[in-house]
């Protein structure tokens, strides 16, 4: 019988330990990781970081104006924002985010309702990142966007939820 590996994760160790992106790992999230029993989980990923030449720290500008926690081998500290006008994430005047040819672009994938993830400029040069998954849009800089494009080793991805705040990076490094 043959078995087939579906979103199989090779360890850290199989790379060559360039490059490490923490999500979304900030204060208050913590809730989150607490109830899931890990309470030291700065302070491990901190311990974690020494494995790694170069570490990126996204976090989330939603109830934050700062990151929580500095951590060793931190190279940059990248600012995103989950979500839009809505609760559940969704834009509600895309026109207030888009012009022009954007604004076409975005405005036929809504009208079609085709859900795959992209990435789309804003009126202010940052972008809009339309996710498909838990999360529906987030909002990246231009400053996150062309940090992550200079990337050019293995990344491995720790922090925030799976099929959320990681997934949101998954998609935008996509």
């Amino acid at each position: 019988m043959s078995k087939s590996i579906i979103n199989y994760i090779p360890l850290f160790e199989q790379y060559d330990n360039e490059t490490l992106i923490i999500v979304d790992v900030q204060k208050p999230f913590a809730k989150w990781w607490e109830k899931a029993g890990h309470d030291t989980l700065p302070t491990d990923i901190n311990n974690y970081c020494r494995n790694f030449h170069q570490v990126y720290q996204i976090w989330d500008d939603h109830d934050e104006s700062q990151p929580s926690w500095k951590f060793n081998n931190e190279c940059a500290t990248l600012r995103k924002h989950y979500g839009v006008d809505q609760p559940d994430g969704e834009i509600q005047d895309y026109s207030a985010y888009f012009d022009g040819d954007e604004l076409k672009k975005v405005m036929d994938i809504v009208k079609s309702g085709i859900e795959e993830p992209a990435l789309f400029k804003r009126k202010d040069g940052n972008y809009a990142v339309l996710v498909c998954g838990s999360h529906k849009w987030f909002l990246a800089t231009k400053e996150l966007v062309d940090s992550l494009l200079l990337i050019n080793d293995d990344i491995i991805l720790v922090g925030g939820a799976e099929g959320e705040c990681l997934k949101d990076i998954e998609v935008l490094l996509g």
